[in-house]
C-alpha cells in the first residue's frame, strides 16, 4: 500500500471527477519502442511508465493496473522521496495507454512558493493541445498558457511573470517550440514600465522592433531592426520629453554600434 499526503487529497478527488469520463475513449494502444525515459513502478512488479522522470532518491507508484509490463488505465502517478512513507513530491492524474500519457492530465509538484500546477492534454506521450501552467505564487507567480503540438509549443501563447512593479507580460506565437512571429512584451509599471514589440524568427528577434522604457522625463524610445537576435542597421533613439527631449541615431552591425 502507498499513501498520499493530505495536501494533495482534495486536488486528486476533483481531478478524478473531471477525467473519469475519458476511461472508455478511443485511444491507440500500440506499444511504443522509441528509446525515451522510463521508470519502473514501486508498487507493481515488472511494470513501467514511459516518458516520465524520477530522480535517484525518488520512487514512483501507479494507482491503476498494468498490462504486458506497462501501466494502463485512469489513475494517479505519485512520486515519493525515499519510499512510500516519505514525502509526496509530485502527483499526476490522468489516463495511461501502453505506459504513456494520453488525454487530459493534471500535474502538481511542490507546494507554497515552489508550487507548480500544469494541466492539459497529451497525445501518445507528448503534450498536444491547450495547456495551462502555473509556477510559484505571489511576486514569484508565473502563469503561461497556450497550445502544444506533439510536445512543442506551437501557436499563440500568453506568459505572465511576477506582479506589480515586477510584472512581466509577454504574448505571441511559437512555431515548433520557438518564438516566431509578432510578439508584445511588457515589463514593470509606472516609471519602470518597459514595452517592446516586434517579430521573432525561430527564437531570435528578427525584423523591426519598437522599444519604450520609462515615462515622463525618463522616457526612452528606440526603434530599428534586429537580424537573428542582434541590432543591425540604423536605429533611432529618443530620450526624455518637452524641452529636455533629444534624439540620436546610430548604425549597428550585428549588435555592435559602428557609427552615428
Amino acid at each position: 500500500m502507498f499513501k498520499i499526503s493530505g495536501g494533495f487529497s482534495m486536488v486528486i478527488t476533483l481531478a478524478l471527477s473531471v477525467w473519469v469520463a475519458d476511461v472508455n475513449a478511443q485511444i491507440p494502444t500500440e506499444v511504443f519502442t522509441d528509446d525515451d525515459r522510463r521508470v519502473e513502478l514501486a508498487n507493481h512488479q515488472n511494470c513501467e511508465v514511459r516518458g516520465v522522470y524520477a530522480s535517484p532518491n525518488e520512487i514512483v507508484t501507479w494507482s491503476a493496473d498494468c498490462a504486458d509490463g506497462l501501466a494502463n488505465g485512469l489513475g494517479i502517478l505519485s512520486w515519493f522521496r525515499g519510499n512510500t512513507d516519505g514525502d509526496t513530491t509530485r502527483v499526476q492524474i490522468g489516463l495511461l495507454r501502453a505506459g504513456r500519457k494520453h488525454g487530459q492530465w493534471f500535474e502538481q509538484m511542490g507546494k507554497g512558493f515552489g508550487l507548480n500546477i500544469e494541466t492539459g492534454p497529451y497525445e501518445m506521450g507528448k503534450r498536444h493541445g491547450q495547456w495551462f501552467e502555473q509556477m510559484g505564487k505571489e511576486f514569484g507567480l508565473n502563469i503561461e498558457t497556450g497550445p502544444y503540438e506533439m510536445g512543442k509549443r506551437h501557436g499563440q501563447w500568453f506568459e505572465q511573470m511576477g506582479k506589480e512593479f515586477g510584472l512581466n507580460i509577454e504574448t505571441g506565437p511559437y512555431e515548433m517550440g520557438k518564438r516566431h512571429g509578432q510578439w508584445f512584451e511588457q515589463m514593470g509599471k509606472e516609471f519602470g514600465l518597459n514595452i517592446e514589440t516586434g517579430p521573432y524568427e525561430m527564437g531570435k528577434r528578427h525584423g523591426q522592433w519598437f522599444e519604450q522604457m520609462g515615462k515622463g522625463f525618463g522616457l526612452r524610445i528606440e526603434t530599428g531592426f534586429y537580424e537573428m537576435g542582434k541590432k543591425n542597421g540604423r536605429w533611432f533613439e529618443q530620450f526624455g520629453k518637452g524641452k529636455a527631449q533629444r534624439t540620436e541615431t546610430g548604425f549597428f552591425e550585428m549588435g555592435r554600434k559602428i557609427g552615428p
